[in-house]
């Protein structure tokens, strides 16, 4: 049987320290491993609070020197002249000069003498000429990376942002005219539509970089108006207005606005000047600049006399509050005509002309017209042609009948000494005399009388609809139609003609 062999003791201590090595190397390596894992720990804790110590991404429009953190920073307006108008809110460390926003209707913010532009008001929302095709809106994404109106301290990059921003314009009659201001920035601020009201619109929504901590700020969403009106320098008066309702005609005169009414060109040119024509009972609107209602009356009294033509027509001045189309009701100019009527004892009627001042001393003129021709109406139905000359001669002072001429401008049935280019109706337009003719009436200056607006034109007594069969008034004119029939206008100022005994028609009386 054979021994076991015995290994050498030199080559059992052999084999112990390479068993030994192998494990001490693993334990060098798992102790290294350790090492690197907290070393990187160490570093990753420290970067950590590196980046929480760092800032979020901003909107900034001056290089970084302001701030944008939160949404009121981006409702802001800045005007030519460095005035910087913030919206309530907004941050009064990062706006040191702003000026808090507190504009309305009665105190809107006045832009700097000269400039009347709407491009002289910048906002968040960059024009048209600034190459924002969008306009009126802006996304929060082009105004950092088209713009690059944002910025990060920390040097963090790959910004994006969500979100939108708005502007709407609206005159002070509410119309919106935003679409008017994309296409003609350049237009300036009529002191007749203002003031303005800009209204600037955020979205929610948020500013982020890709890295960083803190890597986003949050906007909320908000809005905030301005009230903005030019530099006055001189009172003037921007419409005389009469009922606006029935403006017919083909054609439109350049003087008659729509929804606002005769524009005052020059105040000088009396013939220009509404209304030629009056009855006891009609009131019109002055739509004023750079002065209010209550301080004309102040300057002129609550009743205002004819500078000429004596005392038989006289004024009476209020200050109302009138809605017709408008958005935001707005105080007006009232102006109340009284003069002869059917009830007075003297009908008497001279041409009387009329001053309005803008000053107590009287020495700066607002609103200047002639009153030509005076209408006195019979309440009800005439009762036939001869029944309405009776009425007319009772009056004395020289009332007639009028003739089509003194109702309206239009042109149709065989009549044809209207207006050029007039129509079947009238149209609204100041009347005016060829040679020693009139052109035009009572109608065209001052529009359907028997149906007028029942809150700010309500008709005068006199004039209210008598009820007639055809649901409008017609009136007897003097001339004869040529077919046994006399003209008739009815209150559209359509031209007509009937039998002398039709009693369904109204009696109107002219001077002189």
């Amino acid at each position: 049987m054979t021994k076991p062999t015995i290994p050498h003791l030199g080559q059992l201590n052999h084999l112990m320290l390479k068993i030994v090595g192998h494990y001490a190397l693993q334990l060098i390596c798992v102790l290294l491993l350790e090492l690197m894992i907290v070393n990187h720990a160490l570093a990753l804790s420290a970067n950590t609070t590196a980046v929480i110590q760092g800032s979020a991404p901003y909107f900034t429009f001056d290089g970084g020197r302001t701030k944008v953190t939160n949404s009121q920073g981006l409702l802001g307006i800045t005007l030519s002249d460095g005035r910087q108008y913030v919206a309530p809110g907004s941050p009064s460390g990062l706006y040191p000069n702003g000026i808090e926003n507190t504009s309305n209707v009665e105190n809107p913010i006045v832009l700097p003498d000269g400039i009347t532009t709407f491009a002289s008001i910048k906002t968040s929302v960059p024009l048209v000429s600034d190459g924002n095709n969008s306009y009126p809106n802006i996304a929060l994404n082009n105004l950092a990376n088209s713009y690059g109106y944002w910025a990060d301290d920390d040097g963090d990059e790959n910004v994006r942002a969500t979100g939108n921003l708005t502007v709407v314009w609206q005159d002070k009659n509410g119309i919106d005219i935003t679409s008017q201001i994309k296409s003609n920035q350049i237009q300036t601020l009529d002191p007749c539509d203002a003031p303005y009201k800009l209204e600037i619109k955020a979205t929610s929504g948020q500013l982020s970089t890709l890295y960083g901590i803190p890597n986003i700020t949050r906007f909320s969403k908000e809005a905030t108006s301005y009230y903005i009106s030019s530099k006055i320098d001189r009172p003037y008066v921007c419409y005389a207005q009469p009922n606006i309702l029935y403006s017919w005609g083909e054609t439109k005169d350049p003087s008659w606005v729509d929804n606002k009414g005769f524009k005052v060109a020059s105040i000088s040119n009396l013939a220009d000047n509404f209304p030629s024509t009056g009855s006891n009972g009609l009131h019109f609107y002055l739509l004023l600049a750079g002065i209010t209602p209550e301080q004309v009356i102040a300057a002129n009294g609550t009743t205002v006399f004819a500078e000429s033509g004596g005392n038989t027509v006289n004024l009476s001045l209020t200050a109302e509050q009138k809605s017709t189309f408008l958005a935001r009701p707005q105080v007006a100019l009232k102006i109340l005509l009284n003069g002869p009527n059917k009830d007075s004892s003297n009908t008497k009627f001279t041409p009387s002309e009329f001053k309005l001042y803008a000053d107590s001393e009287h020495n700066q003129l607002l609103y200047h017209f002639k009153i030509e021709r005076w209408y006195v109406i019979k309440p009800g139905f005439a009762g036939g042609y001869d029944s309405a000359k009776v009425f007319c001669n009772s009056l004395g002072n020289g009332y007639r009948i009028p003739g089509v001429e003194d109702y309206t401008n239009a042109n149709g049935y065989r009549w044809r000494d209207g207006a050029p280019g007039v129509g079947s109706y009238y149209r609204r337009q100041m009347s005016y005399k060829n040679g020693n003719k009139w052109v035009g009436g009572l109608l065209n200056e001052w529009g359907k009388l028997d149906s007028a607006d029942k809150k700010d034109y309500p008709a005068a007594i006199d004039w209210k609809n008598s009820g007639g069969p055809w649901g409008y008034d017609i009136y007897w004119a003097f001339q004869f139609s040529g077919i046994g029939e006399y003209y008739d206008v009815n209150s559209d100022g359509y031209i007509g003609s009937n039998y002398e005994s039709t009693t369904t028609h109204r009696v109107v009386c002219v001077a002189p």
